[in-house]
This record gives structure tokens, C-alpha cells and sequence, in this order.
């Protein structure tokens, strides 16, 4: 069942790309040949219900949600336009003629580029469906897109979005239709100086509909109102765990972690347990250096930190913010990650710090069997030596309904002296529902690349991680600054820098301070609707 599901998924997503081909098409011809449009347009609409009749056969074979079959929960593969009745999932209004109004897009120049704003196709697969994506948006709506990556005052991180905002709103200027963020830096500053609209009264936008992430309206969610969406507008930025295939082979004993992940055993224990068994003084020194080899691989900065959300735990509690790690489950993961990391032998850990020096451990190092990385590192190991495999982050405990991980992406928000909401709301619902048919599979062809464009079990396992990514509401608002800060960090700075499991003490030093920031937070954000 899974290799049918998956290669009809397969099957699909090239046709998705055919189908947006044809949509394409029918936009230029309409523009340059207003003869052949009704043909383009039909065989764009046969298309769209050949695909829609095959993901119905799909679902239908899927049967009970696993991680190998792809799921319509997020992230969706819808492939008709908004104008073909047959997809319930399009969105539900009438294109309104908003003649060639500017629809302004910017972002942190250090965090979105060549995935978000392209002005021309250049031959390249995801840059030209980007593109794509805005045709169809700009043909249905009659709007113009223009972008900007801002600069400026900032960190390393991301831009400080305060200044932008604040000069275009101080000089009344509706200068910026839609705001990309970075996923931590300024999230908070921009809610409580009252600039950003509550996405609840942008008409025409629907989070029912599939393309939404429906975890980060709730996580997000503060005093009632939405300041911050994703969609599948945005690119998802996840963590997995990466394996050597290769040292899987040559260690007899160890078992598959895909089908561990199908039957729901894929736990840090047994990662721990997999690890201890592959560890190799390969110089012959009698001492574990770089040159040995090693069960995992961790920078013990935020790489370190996807265990807590692998976990099922959060920061906060959605709505109240409330801290929510204080409790046996962060402790025994703590507890778990300290002997991984600190106690055994079998892991090589380094810092970010040595990392800027080069003291690192790829895995395409072929000398680890497991690291955690990106899903968008795949583009850049996919045409290594190394047989890789790559899995969710491993839970807890089996219990847990989902294999899960945070986004790190930034998230969209729109600025509160807006000039037309309803364009927005209009034109933000079409980015998103496009983005199924166009920049998604060009994403997913661009991180396989030919090599693993046919890995079945590489697809599934992308496929299931970005559809359950995870937000926290701690995270996003205050995971860069002062004591909330120390608690999202904690796997980070406790254990992987003080090399300690004390949690009780860390957690003793950091909640008074903490439980300040959050009071102070929604005390400043109480203000906006007091009258002066």
C-alpha cells in the first residue's frame, strides 16, 4: 500500500506541475490571444478533474492516517484554480477587478529571497514557479506585485521590523500590503506598539480551508485576536533526523527507522538505544576524537532544542501563555538528552562557536549514523556519497498522536493602516491556494533532486514533517529575549553548554523573571484598546 499511495502521489504532483503549466498558458493567451483561451482553459479544467478524481482514488487507499501516506491536513496538493467548481477546497469568493493596484511584499532580506520574490522566470524550477504562482494571482485579481527585502537595523537573525513599520505608519503611508517575519525577532514589539491589523478582520480569508495551518492560529492567538498566520503561502522550516544508510547496513541488529516510524516506535529511546551500538574507535587511539565514529552528531545550540517539540511539549500553553514545561515529561526528557549528549560515548557534540571554525560533524561526513538538521539541508546533501535516510524528530513516548517538530519559518502579518483589506485578504487566500499546484512540488522537486526524486519513502517522510510542524506562542513572541529566552533554550544552554540535567534549579532561576515578561506583554498589548 505505501508504494502505490506514494507513487500515485508522485504521478500526481508531475501532473500538478503539467496543470499549472496550463494555467499559466491560459493566463498569457488570454493576454495575447483571446481566440485560443477557451481551448487552454478547457484543458486546463479536464486536467484539474483527472487529478481531482485521482487524490479522491488516493484518499480513499490511504484509509487510517500514517506517515507514509500523504495527508490533507496542511500543506495542501489541491491542483484546480479558483474558478473550477469541482475543488471544494477553493477559496469561496468571486475575483474582483482591482485594477493593477501595487501589492507590496517584503521581508527580512537575510530570511526570504529567491523561495518568495521573483520578478521573472530564469529557467530555474522553484524560482519559475514562484513566478508562476504570482501570474495567476496578478491575472485573476489585476494586481502588481512589487517586493522588498529590508535592511536595516537588526541581528543576525532577522531584521528588526519595529523601524519599517513604524515610519510607514507614522507618515501614514500604505506602503506594505502583506509583511513576511522573521520566525522570533520583533514578533512582539510590532504586536504591542499597534501595528499590525488582527487577521479576523481581513475579509475573504478562510483558516478553515486546508491551506492554513490551523496549530499556528491557535498557538499564536493573543487577547482573542490574530496577528500572525501561515499558509502554505510560506515555506515550511523544519528539523528531522538524518541516517547513515550505509552504517544502518553494515551493523546487523539495527532495526529500520521508516518502519519504526510507521509503527509508531519511533521513540528517543530507541534512538539512544541505536546509536550506543555503532560507535567505533576508527584510529585505533583508544580515544573518541573526530576521527572515530559516532552513533549521533548535534550542535548543542537550537539544533539541540527540536527534542522539546519532538516531545509534544511547548513554552506555553495557547491563549493565556501560561509556562507549560514544568512537569515530568520535560524532566525525563531532559534527563534523556543529558545521557545521550553528555554521558555516553556515542555522541559527537559541538557548539555553534566551533562550528564557525569548522569543528563540525556532517553527516555526509559518513562517520555518524544520526544527526538533526534541516529538511532544507537535503538540498544540499542529496548528491553526497552517503546513502541517507531521513525521519521526523523521534518522540517520548508513543502515546503522542503525532511525530512533530516547531517551524522555524517566519509568519505573515499585514500592517494595521492597511489601505485595502479586502485586496488583501483576497490576494493572500489565492497566493496560499496556488501555492498547491506551484511552489510546493517545485520545493519538494528541488530538495530531492534527481537522484531522490523516486525515493518513495524520502517524499513521504518531507511530506509528514511539514505537515506537522508546531508553533508556541513562548517561542515566537519571547524565545530572543530575557529569562523566556533561558527557558526555550534550556535543552541548549542546561544541558548541552553546563552540561547538567538540574532542571528544577534552571527552571527555579528563570520563572519569576519570565512570568514578568508575559505579564508585561499582555499588559502592553491591554493599552491599544484602552482610550487615551
Amino acid at each position: 500500500m505505501f508504494i502505490f499511495t506514494n507513487a500515485l502521489w508522485y504521478v500526481i504532483i508531475k501532473m500538478q506541475n503539467k496543470s499549472a503549466e496550463f494555467t499559466q498558458n491560459a493566463v498569457l493567451l488570454t493576454k495575447n490571444a483571446d481566440g485560443k483561451e477557451r481551448e487552454a482553459t478547457m484543458k486546463m479544467r479536464i486536467l484539474a478533474a483527472i487529478l481531482a478524481a485521482m487524490q479522491l482514488l488516493l484518499l480513499a487507499a490511504c484509509g487510517a492516517e500514517t506517515p507514509d501516506a500523504t495527508e490533507n491536513d496542511a500543506q495542501s496538493t489541491d491542483t484546480t484554480v479558483a474558478e473550477t467548481t469541482q475543488d471544494p477546497n477553493a477559496p469561496d469568493f468571486e475575483f474582483k477587478d482591482f485594477k493593477n493596484a501595487r501589492f507590496h511584499i517584503a521581508g527580512p532580506a537575510n530570511n526570504y529571497g529567491n523561495l518568495y520574490f521573483v520578478e521573472e522566470e530564469v529557467g530555474e524550477v522553484m524560482q519559475d514557479a514562484v513566478y508562476k504562482r504570482a501570474l495567476l494571482v496578478e491575472e485573476d485579481l489585476k494586481v502588481d506585485f512589487t517586493y522588498e527585502r529590508l535592511n536595516g537595523e537588526g541581528t543576525t537573525n532577522g531584521i528588526n521590523l519595529l523601524p519599517p513599520l513604524q515610519a510607514a505608519a507614522a507618515a501614514g503611508d500604505d506602503l506594505y500590503q502583506l509583511i513576511l517575519t522573521h520566525s522570533m525577532n520583533s514578533i512582539s514589539t510590532i504586536v504591542t506598539a499597534g501595528l499590525l491589523k488582527d487577521w479576523q478582520d481581513v475579509p475573504h480569508v478562510d483558516f478553515s480551508k486546508p491551506y492554513w495551518n490551523s496549530d499556528c492560529n491557535e498557538s499564536l492567538e493573543v487577547a482573542g485576536k490574530q496577528f500572525y498566520a501561515f499558509s502554505d503561502y510560506m515555506i515550511v522550516s523544519a528539523y528531522g533526523i538524518y541516517f547513515n544508510k550505509d552504517i544502518m547496513k553494515n551493523n546487523e541488529g539495527l532495526e529500520d527507522p521508516y518502519e519504526l516510524v510507521r509503527d509508531n516506535k519511533w521513540t528517543l529511546d530507541k534512538m539512544i538505544e541505536m546509536a550506543s551500538k555503532v560507535v567505533v574507535d576508527l584510529n585505533g587511539d583508544g580515544a573518541m576524537t573526530k576521527e572515530d565514529q559516532y552513533g549521533f552528531a548535534v550542535m548543542t545550540d537550537y539544533p539541540m532544542l527540536q527534542f522539546m517539540y519532538g516531545a509534544g511539549l511547548k513554552l506555553c500553553k495557547p491563549g493565556t501563555f501560561e509556562l507549560d514545561i514544568n512537569n515530568e515529561r520535560m524532566l525525563s526528557l531532559i534527563q534523556k538528552i543529558h545521557k545521550l549528549v553528555n554521558e555516553s560515548n556515542c555522541t559527537y557534540a559541538y557548539s555553534y562557536k566551533m562550528a564557525t571554525l569548522g569543528d563540525t560533524m556532517e553527516i555526509t561526513s559518513g562517520k555518524c549514523l544520526f544527526t538533526t538538521s534541516t529538511v532544507g539541508s537535503l538540498s544540499s546533501y542529496r548528491d553526497s556519497d552517503i546513502n541517507l535516510g531521513l525521519v521526523p524528530l523521534p518522540k517520548l513516548t508513543t502515546d503522542q498522536e503525532h511525530y512533530e517538530c516547531v517551524n522555524w519559518a517566519g509568519m505573515m502579518c499585514v500592517p494595521a493602516i492597511v489601505g485595502d483589506p479586502e485586496m488583501v485578504g483576497m490576494t493572500t487566500e489565492l497566493l496560499s491556494y496556488y501555492s498547491g499546484t506551484t511552489t510546493i512540488p517545485a520545493y519538494y522537486d528541488q530538495l530531492l533532486g534527481a537522484k531522490l526524486a523516486h525515493d518513495e519513502d524520502m517524499r513521504a517522510m518531507i511530506d509528514y514533517i511539514f505537515k506537522h510542524v508546531v508553533f508556541d506562542g513562548g517561542r515566537n513572541f519571547f524565545g530572543q529575549s530575557g529569562s523566556m529566552s533561558n527557558l526555550f533554550y534550556t535543552l541548549s544552554r542546561l544541558v548541552g553548554i553546563q552540561k547538567s540535567a538540574d532542571f528544577a534549579s534552571w527552571y527555579a532561576q528563570h520563572e519569576p523573571a519570565a512570568k514578568v515578561q508575559i505579564k508585561q506583554f499582555f499588559d502592553d498589548l491591554a493599552k491599544l484598546d484602552t482610550p487615551a
